[in-house]
């Protein structure tokens, strides 16, 4: 009994490590854009109330968001379910018993704090993103592009400001 405890504390201890280790990594990798899984109203006109915990605009409360996530599992009581009893009554129950999955399953508990669409504002209307995948593009005229495939357009029929010029015979 002894060893065997002593294995799966080995075991337990290189998941976390090995986990541990692979997350900077993950946190470092580019976000193309944010979209964010909302279940309140964004920040939009000053008239409409908005709900800063389900749509955070801000880090601060982004992190008000997660703190109450991971430590109240918010989003697992959301979940309700309705029934029609005898009389005829109508019931809503929640599913209490999602936070036992949460916990038995702990490698998800990275992808709480990792997912781009939980982890970041709701400001995608305010702030402009860019995608950091996208190629640098330089900018092309049109001079330029007839200058390159100047011979192709004169094959295929198309009109060009520019005519290929002569071509000296070698003899």
């Amino acid at each position: 009994m002894k060893y065997a405890f002593s294995f799966l504390v080995v075991i337990a201890l290189v998941v976390i490590a090995g986990v541990g280790s692979q997350i900077p990594g993950w946190a470092k990798s580019p976000v193309p854009f944010p979209i964010q899984t909302t279940c309140g109203q964004a920040k939009s006109l000053d008239f409409i109330a908005r709900n800063r915990l389900e749509a955070p605009d801000t880090k601060a409360e982004v992190v008000a968001r997660m703190l109450l996530e991971v430590l109240t599992f918010r989003s697992l009581f959301r979940n309700t379910k309705a029934q029609i009893h005898p009389g005829p009554k109508l019931t809503y129950e929640s599913s209490k018993w999602l936070w036992l999955f949460a916990l038995i399953k702990l490698m998800h508990l990275g992808g709480v704090f990792l997912s781009p669409t939980r982890n970041m504002p709701n400001n995608s209307r305010a702030v402009r993103y860019i995608n950091p995948w996208n190629p640098d593009i330089k900018p092309h005229s049109y001079e330029g592009y007839e200058d390159e495939f100047r011979e192709f357009m004169v094959e295929a029929g198309l009109p060009v400001e520019k005519e290929l010029p002569a071509q000296k015979d070698e003899a």
